[in-house]
């Protein structure tokens, strides 16, 4: 079982701390989230629905019904135990379908009727920036920008996520936003592996802040609607199956919205490139807080700008000339990535097949032989007695 206690607010200097003590089958541990000062009275101590987001999908793993000692809101806890929980559960093998024993509030929780989004410069977020600024719909405007630290690049605060959080700052100063920074252990205290619950782990921050939102735009993670999926959810990425849990974790008093789900990462990336705080501040990188070029996310970045003829566009945050003279390593990774699925790279590897040289795709054919046949036991066998 694990109760969730009453949480307490404690201030010191400039920053305001809303402390819980979490029980779990008797061991009890301190779960604190923390904000600057002025946002102290968005903190929400009356509700228990952020700790039940956030504990949710570590608790169906372990099988561990979760007991609130303060209210959750009537409609999330329907929302939960009707449909997402047993949805969940019954296309799993690994997660359980628990209970969650709550006094409930009927009442819709007071907000200040912001609206807000994530500012982490990557290409989903600079996505939400450009379609929800200056929109046609004049009350799901953008009007705060929210920092999180809830275990994207690991565990406590490395110098990736100080760096990155920096680079988000200075991205909102210029764009005229105030910066919501928020800090958490809560990734400390319940390890999870992130891309299987980072849906959770925002919306837990999200929540920590109820009284704030009226409109949350939760920026999809490239991941199409088309794609949704609920078959072995507990080892898949959360962005499968957003339509579902977004749906759920909304209220009458806070909308969240899956935004940019209907569109590819090529589709985004493709919007973004003639923005100019994109341009500026651009930063897919969790590795090492400012963009490497050589991770997973570099690379796929720098391959989708190659296919879009918009390298120069970022060569303030990419090194584009490091980049053109590796083109054939970028190559190799691609159409190795192509054959093992990668969805995100499908548009580009089709533009840039098209125009590459004959020349330049076999060397790249070469090199992918050689990575195969490294591979092979029985050549291994052949060259390690041959020699």
């Amino acid at each position: 079982m694990i109760t969730i206690k009453k949480p307490s607010l404690v201030e010191a200097g400039n920053k305001a701390r809303l402390c819980n003590i979490i029980d779990v089958n008797g061991v009890s541990q301190e779960l604190w989230f923390e904000v600057e000062k002025e946002y102290a009275l968005y903190l929400c101590l009356e509700r228990s629905d952020a700790y039940v987001i956030g504990l949710l999908n570590w608790a169906m793993r372990r099988g561990d019904d979760i007991r609130c000692e303060v209210p959750m809101g009537e409609e999330l806890h329907y929302q939960l135990t009707a449909y997402l929980i047993p949805a969940l559960a019954k296309a799993s093998k690994n997660l359980y379908p628990i209970h969650i024993f709550a006094p409930l509030d009927k009442n819709p929780m007071p907000n200040a009727g912001a609206v807000g989004t994530g500012l982490s410069c990557g290409v989903d977020s600079f996505h939400v920036l450009i379609n929800q600024s200056e929109s046609p719909y004049s009350s799901l405007n953008i009007t705060h920008l929210l920092y999180n630290n809830v275990g994207s690049h690991g565990i406590g605060k490395p110098e990736s996520a100080i760096k990155h959080e920096r680079i988000s700052e200075a991205c909102a100063a210029e764009m005229g936003y105030k910066l919501i920074k928020t800090d958490t252990n809560f990734a400390e205290l319940f390890q999870q592996v992130y891309p299987q619950v980072h849906t959770y782990s925002d919306c837990f921050a999200v929540y920590m802040l109820q009284k704030l939102w009226g409109v949350y735009f939760y920026a999809s993670s490239g991941f199409e609607f088309s794609e949704f999926s609920l078959k072995n959810n507990d080892c898949k990425d959360s962005a499968y199956y957003d339509l579902l849990s977004l749906d759920c974790f909304s209220t009458r008093s806070l909308r969240i919205y899956s935004e940019g789900g209907a569109k590819s990462r090529f589709e985004k990336t493709k919007m973004i490139i003639t923005y100019p705080p994109a341009r500026k501040y651009l930063n897919v990188c969790c590795a090492e807080g400012e963009n490497c070029g050589k991770c997973e996310k570099c690379m796929r970045t720098l391959l989708t700008l190659d296919a879009l003829n918009a390298l120069d566009n970022f060569a303030k945050v990419f090194d584009i000339a490091y980049y053109r003279t590796h083109r054939n390593d970028y190559y190799t990774w691609l159409c190795v990535r192509k054959m093992q699925g990668d969805k995100m790279l499908k548009e580009s590897f089709a533009i840039l097949f098209r125009k590459t040289t004959f020349f330049q795709w076999a060397r790249t054919f070469v090199e992918i032989t050689k990575i195969f046949l490294r591979k092979i036991p029985f050549l291994q066998f052949l060259r390690k007695n041959t020699d």
